[in-house]
């Protein structure tokens, strides 16, 4: 075999160094060195907590702001809105810093840095979203916003560090893209396996706990603080092992120039996170992360309300029917990876949008009840599935070996998705009727459930079209003299 320069640098009388990539044969490539099973696994971990978190924050806070503080639906939207927006913030301000570290704080890794800054962030702050406002019970809404805001404003930087450092790892762990993939599907494997954690423990505490009533109650309160405890206490235990097992390389500029599978790209530029505004992929897949996200997180944060008030169901029903989308979404998980290798991520991603649709299809035109809801559960767990890992596949072949900025690119997704999601939500929160009646307007979250999920599968569409005859990863040429007149920052 030849010996071929992987990121070597080329003479050149441009005023920045191109990384030149040169290629052999395929078994060049198939040097790369593999991940330890071990460190995928401790990797995989290291998302839990937030997962954990997530699964609350999405699927019971809106609930326990409804009907365990009675609040009005427009402070619990602003509640949801306030944390999004902090996420969104927050996001590329910690990608841009994370990406500007070498070694991290006391040589600890860049990413790991941040990461464990984030979680002592989640778990000081998270349990208080959901315990009662402490000395102001029977005070106005809006003194309890200001209450809960400080705690909402740390949390979500906490959980915007731990997403961020965990997203962009993946590329500098690893170069090769069946690799990527892997991890991603592993990475949303705990992520549906925390979410089935929430979701049963939920099922079993409701259930088994105040049988004062069918319905959520404020006599709920302490269910929901057990909930919340148990669940943190497990993250930690997660982050613990996510910390021992996974050993983060010092960053080098020739550790940022990797190869991937589908793409053989002959020269590779240094990219600051200026060079990405002018790349038309950075704004298509951007729209496709975020399109994919809001389809999501509202189909969650919506689905426990649909259950309550347009199917009338017991309240252990908001842990029994997404622990179904969950539980499907773990099985299609794990053929992700040999469905993407045989079809291509983006047939995957359009099959995914596909189902979604059939989703929102099945609730407006079909007859929904207490036993079909489940059939809906299973197709919406496959759809989020494929749609999440499909669209976290993307982005990384965006980012292919740019790694120097690889957390920046996450952030500004993480930005555009959040920002999406908490406007969504407000104003799903100012259209909702305004009565404390919820069964005045039974009918209105079912309209939620079909018409923010088709807007967001059908945006999604839109942008994986926009990309079917594309090459992602392939930079725009006009990066060679923006690059040059742009002086990095």
């Amino acid at each position: 075999m030849e010996e071929g320069g992987i990121g070597q640098r080329a003479q050149s009388h441009d005023p920045l160094p191109v990384e030149t990539t040169t290629f052999h044969s395929s078994s060049t490539m198939k040097q790369t060195s593999r991940l330890p099973l071990l460190r995928k696994a401790c990797y995989g971990v290291g998302h839990v907590l937030n997962d954990l978190c997530a699964a609350m924050w999405f699927s019971y806070l809106l609930v326990f702001l409804h009907q365990v503080l009675n609040f009005s639906s427009t402070f619990a939207g602003a509640v949801i809105l306030l944390g999004q927006v902090a996420d969104a913030v927050a996001t590329p301000f910690v990608g841009y810093e994370s990406d500007q570290s070498r070694s991290g704080f006391f040589g600890y890794g860049r990413r790991k840095s941040w990461h464990l800054i984030g979680t002592f962030c989640v778990v000081a702050t998270f349990p208080f979203l959901f315990i009662d406002c402490i000395s102001c019970h029977d005070s106005h809404d809006w003194a309890k916003f200001i209450y809960f805001a400080p705690f909402v404003l740390i949390f979500q930087f906490g959980w915007a560090s731990v997403q961020i450092a965990s997203l962009a790892m993946i590329p500098d762990l690893t170069s090769d893209d069946s690799e990527r993939v892997e991890l991603n599907s592993i990475r949303y494997a705990w992520t549906i396996a925390s979410n089935l954690l929430v979701f049963v423990l939920t099922a079993f505490v409701l259930r088994y706990g105040n049988k004062d009533s069918e319905r959520v109650t404020p006599n709920d309160a302490g269910t929901f603080q057990l909930i919340v405890f148990v669940v943190v206490g497990i993250g930690v235990v997660f982050s613990v092992i996510f910390h021992l097992g996974v050993k983060e390389q010092p960053f080098t500029h020739q550790h940022s120039v990797g190869l991937s599978d589908e793409m053989t790209l002959p020269g590779r530029r240094h990219m600051t996170w200026k060079s990405w505004f002018i790349e038309p992929h950075f704004y298509i897949v951007s729209c496709l992360y975020m399109s994919t996200r809001l389809f999501v997180n509202l189909t969650q944060v919506y689905m426990p309300m649909y259950i309550l008030d347009t199917l009338r169901m017991s309240k252990e029903s908001i842990g029994y029917v997404p622990f179904v989308v969950y539980f499907v979404g773990f099985l299609c998980s794990i053929i992700m990876k040999p469905a993407t290798r045989r079809i291509g991520k983006k047939v995957t991603c359009v099959l995914g949008i596909m189902a979604g649709l059939a989703v929102t299809g099945w609730i407006q035109f079909l007859n929904v009840d207490d036993k079909n809801i489940y059939g809906i559960a299973a197709l919406l767990g496959a759809s989020g599935t494929i749609l999440t890992i499909s669209s976290q596949s993307i982005t990384n072949d965006l980012i292919a070996g740019n790694t120097e900025t690889g957390a920046f690119v996450f952030g500004v997704m993480s930005f555009a998705d959040k920002l999406a999601n908490g406007a969504a939500v407000m104003a799903v929160q100012l259209l909702q009727p305004a009565t404390t009646d919820h069964m005045a307007h039974s009918d209105f979250f079912g309209k939620v459930m079909v018409y923010v999920p088709t807007g967001a599968c059908l945006i999604a569409l839109v942008s994986i079209v926009a990309l079917v005859n594309q090459t992602v990863g392939l930079r725009n040429r006009r990066t060679d003299w923006t690059e040059a007149l742009i002086p990095a920052s």
